[in-house]
């Protein structure tokens, strides 16, 4: 089949799974990973790039971390998180927040960065909080849309690397 015939095909395979249950339950448990999975990724990217742009000694203690573990494959990080935490839902989960924290924080931590601190001062005097500040300049930026990115990305490959495991020890079982 060429590229142009397996649209249709895929297409018409979309509509029919959209009507089969087992279909719309898996796609329910890979939503809920994924929305968990970036909820918590965006409360921890936050509250990390905050606290890095607002104390050096958070950033000095935080940013070496991150430049170390952000370049680590997902496909590294998941045995480690089967291993630990199960085939369930918690695996899956937290390699869904390991890959979207990271693009998260650093946003993060460059847009409160990026807060001149003599608007900061002229804010404050008229009544607005810093955290408002730069809350402001990371929802200006790029963060969440790749924290998305790679959290879907990260949900999708967690789940087809589980059950080819999963597939695996079933067919060890029955040798």
């Amino acid at each position: 089949n060429t590229p142009r015939q397996t649209v249709p095909i895929r297409f018409g395979r979309l509509i029919e799974q959209l009507g089969s249950l087992s279909f719309l339950q898996h796609a329910a448990t890979t939503l809920f990973r994924l929305f968990a999975g970036f909820g918590i990724a965006v409360v921890i990217g936050v509250a990390l790039g905050v606290a890095a742009a607002g104390q050096r000694t958070v950033e000095a203690g935080l940013m070496p971390l991150v430049s170390v573990l952000a370049p680590v494959p997902k496909i590294a990080r998941y045995p480690a998180f089967i291993f630990t935490l199960g085939f369930e839902h918690a695996s899956k989960i937290a390699l869904v927040v390991a890959d979207a924290a990271f693009p998260i924080l650093l946003a993060t931590y460059q847009g409160a960065s990026a807060v001149e601190p003599k608007l900061a001062w002229a804010a404050q005097a008229v009544g607005v909080r810093v955290a408002e500040l730069e809350l402001g300049q990371f929802l200006g930026n790029q963060g969440l849309e790749l924290g998305v990115g790679h959290g879907q990305h990260a949900a999708r490959g967690g789940e087809r690397d589980a059950g080819g495991v999963v597939a695996r020890q079933r067919q060890r079982q029955r040798l």
